[in-house]
């Protein structure tokens, strides 16, 4: 077994501290999305990647399972995504005009994801929501947007209302009424947005009663905090049933779990058909490629003259390089077999590490997507009302313990395995985890 109790005893962030503290002169905070900010003891200062691993600035090695947050299915460096980059930077990367990658990359999309007659190319997760929402407003001609409290649809305004970490909503009033803004600068309320509690399929007939003359749309995260709360069937028979017969667009959210769920995303998993889907992620293997897939008569709008669809990077020739071999590596045969298999193992091999220190942490986990929540083990979460109250600095003084001990997680506890955590990492992961739940009994608080 690795002896991890040396490693966590010589592990230092003397670099990463200083060179944070240098960037932070001309970057406020010192870090380029606030997601990054929040690790302890310190954000890591990368010099390099390869693989499952990190290597930061004071020469010490990380397991990997942020992922950057996700995109990386195929870890840090695959080479089959260098070789397709690689021989497309000597063609071009930005022409200003069509091109063939287009048509392929966006075919391969249609052939995958069982909602996708059509797609339409961008950048990054927050813009394609916005895009869909648009789309949503302008097919039905009205205004109001349905979404769930917990869920997490990207940083701009109009969806940045009951997000993850903001109180449960009082549940005996989901109306129209003003919401609490995810950070500052933002409006106090959206007149046009209802927030209701996510698996209630009751409170969604109700608004809808209510409403539904005016609803453009409902929008869902696939699995909502990071595979912690499960959407139950009856739940997304209401979702599907409700919008088509009120002739709203149901909208699903795989930014997260489009391609880390299978080649058909969650929805195909859950067996739901949504009019509108929203990618990104793992469908660039790291690279910034967003997409909005779906029904076609609502995607040719932007085709007709009403809707146009702008952006400079969209369909960028590099990304799309990158996001064809990828989904060249996920049609393998296998392929989310063994991540599933693997995925599971770990998140089993937590919890029992969690329980023989006797931390009060539940592990969930959905596919190749791991929730470490501050709430006993025995605790049901089918509501993000349920998560209330969870013991969140207990999780991110387990975050650290892992860093610490050479495991990068991110500090609310996701963990984003990828193809290239083998079974001789796993065991190296689940060593160092031991360590650490170890090592975090003695140091935590009251300890």
């Amino acid at each position: 077994m690795l002896n991890t109790e040396l490693k966590s005893r010589d592990r230092v962030f003397d670099m990463s501290v200083r060179l944070l503290a240098d960037a932070a002169r001309v970057i406020p905070g010192g870090v380029t999305s606030a997601a990054r900010a929040s690790t302890k003891p310190s954000p890591l200062m990368v010099e390099r990647a390869e693989g499952a691993w990190l290597f930061d600035a004071d020469g010490q090695d990380y397991i990997d399972y942020v992922m950057g947050f996700g995109p990386l299915l195929l870890g840090h460096t695959p080479a089959a995504v260098i070789d397709a980059v690689t021989a497309q930077l000597s063609r071009g990367f930005l022409y200003g005009a069509p091109h063939r990658a287009e048509a392929e990359f966006t075919a391969r999309l249609v052939d995958c994801l069982p909602c996708a007659e059509g797609v339409i190319l961008s950048n990054t997760g927050s813009e394609a929501v916005h895009m869909a929402l648009r789309l949503a407003r302008a097919f039905t001609n009205r205004e109001l947007i349905v979404k769930f409290e917990g869920n997490y649809h990207g940083w701009f305004d109009p969806m940045c209302y009951g997000t993850p970490g903001q109180p449960p909503i009082n549940q005996a009033s989901p109306a129209l009424r003003p919401h609490l803004p995810a950070t500052a600068g933002i409006a106090p309320s959206n007149p046009h947005l209802l927030i209701l509690p996510f698996n209630d399929p009751e409170a969604l007939e109700a608004v809808f009663a209510l409403h539904g003359r005016s609803i453009a749309a409902v929008i869902m995260e696939g699995v909502p905090q990071a595979g912690a709360i499960r959407p139950q069937a009856d739940f997304l028979d209401a979702v599907r049933r409700l919008t088509s017969e009120h002739g709203a667009v149901f909208v699903m959210d795989e930014v997260v779990t489009g391609f880390r769920m299978g080649l058909g995303g969650a929805h195909g998993l859950l067996g739901i058909k949504p009019d509108l889907c929203v990618l990104g992620k793992a469908i660039g293997a790291g690279y910034p490629v967003s997409a909005v897939v779906g029904r076609a008569d609502i995607l040719s709008l932007t085709a007709k003259g009403r809707l146009p669809h702008m952006g400079t990077f969209n369909g960028h020739a590099v990304n799309l390089a990158a996001g064809l071999a990828a989904i060249d590596c996920y049609s393998e045969d296998g392929f989310y077999a063994q991540l599933n298999e693997r995925s599971e193992r770990l998140a089993l091999g937590i919890q029992a590490a969690i329980d023989d220190a006797c931390l009060a942490l539940k592990v969930c986990h959905f596919g190749a997507l791991i929730s470490i929540v501050g709430l006993p083990k025995d605790r049901t979460i089918e509501r993000y009302s349920d998560l209330h109250g969870a013991d969140g600095a207990l999780v991110s003084e387990f975050s650290e313990a892992l860093l610490r001990h050479g495991v990068h997680t991110q500090a609310r506890g996701t963990l984003m395995p990828a193809s290239v955590h083998d079974d001789r990492l796993m065991d190296e992961t689940l060593a160092r985890i031991q360590q650490a739940c170890a090592w975090l009994n003695t140091h935590s608080r009251g300890a």
